[in-house]
């Protein structure tokens, strides 16, 4: 336990905070159990290690922050975790990745389960893909769990992210009302129009940030790994089919959208 203690203060210490995602505000973090899914590399992670980062100190022991993919996984059970954590005062328990606890089971869910009945004083957070369902094997956590869908960055979002460009949501009624006015405030800062394309082409992961040369490699990671090991482990597709899709996703990409 003190290993994932450590750990957890590691990745929190080298969380950046210095751009969050809008949907931060639209989470109810207080809720016993929360789930975030989405897509490979749409910042789920990230985003948990910031809420964490805000709301805890480095070294507060009610919190523990830990990912499935991990060693520490292959030598304890969820359950166990939890149990021993709530002996030391534990009040917060977060499980990044959570589809990587025995991958091609649904252990995870089984467990959660038990633990949101055993231990009604600790809230969890756990994160996972978005292929994961919330209704696999017997146990049923959609109606104990709060689920949130974590979506890539939105084109007003990759203009903050990207070019520090701030812009406030507006309702349909609002840019019907005001189109004139609205229009200026948008072009008087940039070129919507130029700025769309280069969105559309590399806009959507926020990895980005982390180097332009290496946004298009990511994305082919992104989506082998949901071909490779995702679609079979979460969603049983056999494995003699992966090369199909592998091959169906390039002809795909090689088309020219129809007009």
């Amino acid at each position: 336990m003190d290993t994932l203690f450590r750990k957890s203060d590691r990745l929190l210490a080298n969380t950046s905070t210095d751009i969050i995602r809008e949907k931060m505000d639209e989470i109810h973090w207080n809720s016993r159990l929360v789930s975030i899914m989405g897509a490979k590399g749409v910042g789920k992670s990230t985003l948990i290690k910031q809420y964490l980062k805000q709301h805890y100190a480095l070294g507060d022991r009610t919190m523990l922050y830990c990912s499935a993919d991990t060693v520490d996984f292959s030598m304890r059970t969820l359950v166990g975790l939890a149990e021993e954590f709530v002996m030391r005062g534990g009040e917060l328990l977060v499980v990044d990745e959570i589809h990587k606890y025995h991958p091609g089971t649904t252990d995870w869910s089984r467990e959660i389960k038990e633990i949101y009945e055993l231990f009604p004083e600790l809230r969890m957070i756990v994160s996972g893909s978005s292929l994961l369902s919330l209704k696999e094997g017997d146990a049923d956590l959609s109606r104990r769990a709060v689920k949130y869908t974590m979506p890539g960055l939105s084109f007003r979002e990759a203009l903050r992210f990207y070019h520090g460009m701030t812009f406030p949501q507006w309702s349909l009624e609002e840019i019907l009302a005001h189109p004139y006015d609205l229009w200026q405030t948008v072009s008087s800062k940039c070129k919507p129009v130029a700025m769309f394309k280069e969105y559309l082409e590399k806009g959507y992961y926020p990895f980005l940030l982390e180097g332009e040369g290496e946004y298009y490699t990511k994305i082919e990671q992104v989506v082998n790994y949901i071909i490779d090991t995702e679609l079979p482990q979460i969603c049983k597709v056999d494995v003699a089919n992966v090369r199909k899709l592998q091959a169906l996703v390039a002809m795909i990409c090689s088309e020219v959208p129809l007009s």
